[in-house]
C-alpha cells in the first residue's frame, strides 16, 4: 500500500471515496434524518469538492503552497492506493488554537475515507500517519477530528490511536414560527 501527498488535481480520485463516506454517515446517523436530513450523494460531493478546492487552492487562507504543489501548505490531501487504485484519502488543514486549551495551531483531519472493501487493512492508519508526519513537519503537536454521531467504529479507532473527546456538537430544528411549540420554546420536550 502506498500513501502519497497530492494536490487538487487529484480530487477526481476522491469522489467515490467521499460518496462511500456520505452513504456510511447516512446509515450510522439515521437518527438525524428527522432533524436535518442528508443531502443526495451528488449534491453532497459537489459541496464537498468546492470546500476541498478552497482548502487546497494556492494562496488561499487554507493553503500557502504554490500552484500544483503538494509541498508545505496549510492544507494537505493524502491518497492511499494499492498501486493502481485509490482506496482511501485524508484531507487535513491547520486551524488556529482556541482560547481554552493550551494548544497553538492544530491540524484538523477534515475527512478520512477508505473504500468499504478495503477497511480494516491499515489504509486509514497509514493515512493518519501521513497527516501526523505533515503536522510534525509544520511544528504542530495536536490533531483533531470530528466523528459523526453514531459512527462508533470510527470513534473506537480514533480512541485507540490516542484521540480523546473534546467537544460535542448538537443540532435542533427550529419551529417555523416562534409561536409553535418545539425545540427552543418553553414547551417541555
Amino acid at each position: 500500500m502506498i500513501v502519497e501527498r497530492a494536490d487538487a488535481s487529484r480530487l477526481g480520485d476522491v469522489e467515490s471515496l467521499w460518496l462511500a463516506l456520505h452513504e456510511h454517515h447516512a446509515r450510522v446517523a439515521s437518527h438525524l434524518e428527522p432533524t436535518a436530513g442528508f443531502r443526495t450523494g451528488s449534491d453532497s460531493w459537489e459541496r464537498r469538492r468546492r470546500q476541498y478546492e478552497a482548502y487546497l487552492a494556492p494562496g488561499s487562507a487554507g493553503s500557502a503552497g504554490s500552484a500544483g504543489s503538494a509541498g508545505s501548505s496549510r492544507s494537505a490531501l493524502f491518497l492511499a492506493s494499492d498501486g493502481s487504485t485509490t482506496i482511501g484519502y485524508a484531507l487535513a488543514h491547520v486551524r488556529a488554537g482556541g482560547p481554552t486549551l493550551v494548544t497553538e495551531d492544530v491540524v484538523h483531519l477534515e475527512s478520512l475515507s477508505v473504500l468499504p472493501a478495503e477497511r480494516g487493512q491499515g489504509a486509514g492508519r497509514m493515512l493518519i500517519e501521513g497527516v501526523s508526519a505533515w503536522a510534525r513537519q509544520l511544528g504542530i503537536e495536536h490533531l483533531t477530528v470530528n466523528v459523526m454521531a453514531g459512527n462508533l467504529r470510527a470513534e473506537q479507532i480514533y480512541r485507540r490511536l490516542g484521540f480523546v473527546p473534546l467537544v460535542s456538537t448538537l443540532i435542533s430544528r427550529l419551529p417555523s414560527r416562534p409561536d409553535q411549540s418545539g425545540p427552543l420554546t418553553d414547551e417541555p420536550a
